[in-house]
């Protein structure tokens, strides 16, 4: 019976590695997007202790602590926060982080952050992401600016009505936290600072405008890991096949 039980703990927890497995191939082709890896546990060991044999009247003579593991477990799902390819765009509002740092995007007066900089200009002349929230930093009205550029520090400048040279328009706020892979995945690109994480703190980004960053997926790598774990995921269930192939032996010598 017990053999049923870790075999069943086996296919939930594989199937949680094909699923991430999935999302990231799913994503590779998303801006910013960071790959989950799934990492797994044993369970909780079961301790054999030594009987009486009924003939000799003696303890048998196995070994002493003996264990019998009970399956395996998820012990959690991180993000690998390694660098994707910029890839060049020349779009003005297009912009992208080289090394670590995430920009800022208010969500309901909230900070979330992203790597995704796929940025452009609304109807009011604020900086908003592709979903419509707006990027945080400080900036004058951007309609009406001509002549934009963005240097590595955030830096906005830009010409407005009625002024011969550019001058600094905006300014881009970039945030770090203290551990990455501590922050939650809300969706829209959009990560959320848990107390895993520490809180967003301002932080001095290296930006490349017109570039955005790639998904730092890699796909030969993921379709050679989703193959390994199907291959597993059957290995698995044969187990329990061949587990219930001998319960049922076990009772038709009962008969």
């Amino acid at each position: 019976m017990r053999s049923l039980w870790i075999g069943g703990s086996g296919l939930m927890s594989h199937q949680t590695n094909i699923d991430n497995i999935g999302n990231n191939i799913s994503n590779v082709n998303t801006n910013g997007y960071k790959k989950n890896r799934t990492s797994f546990e044993d369970m909780l060991y079961a301790n054999v202790q030594q009987n009486i044999d009924p003939v000799v009247g003696e303890l048998r003579q196995t070994p002493a602590g003996i264990q019998i593991g009970n399956g395996v477990m998820v012990s959690g799902s991180k993000q690998v926060f390694s660098q994707g390819a910029l890839n060049s765009t020349g779009e003005t509002w297009d912009l992208a982080i080289e090394g670590p740092g995430f920009f800022g995007v208010d969500v309901d007066g909230v900070t979330h952050l992203t790597r995704d900089g796929n940025f452009s200009v609304d109807s009011e002349g604020n900086l908003v992401n592709s979903s419509g929230y707006m990027v945080d930093g400080d900036f004058q009205d951007l309609s009406q600016a001509t002549n934009i550029s963005i240097n590595p520090q955030g830096e906005v400048y830009g010409n407005l009505p009625g002024q011969e040279e550019a001058a600094l328009i905006g300014d881009i706020n970039t945030y770090n936290v203290d551990n990455p892979e501590g922050l939650l995945s809300v969706g829209d690109n959009l990560l959320l600072a848990t107390e895993n994480s520490g809180d967003p703190q301002i932080f001095q980004s290296n930006i490349k405008q017109g570039a955005l960053e790639g998904s730092n997926v890699d796909l030969a790598e993921e379709l050679t890991n989703i193959i390994t774990a199907q291959r597993t995921y059957q290995a698995t269930a044969k187990t329990i096949h061949t587990a219930d192939e001998m319960m049922g032996q076990a009772n038709n010598i009962k008969r």
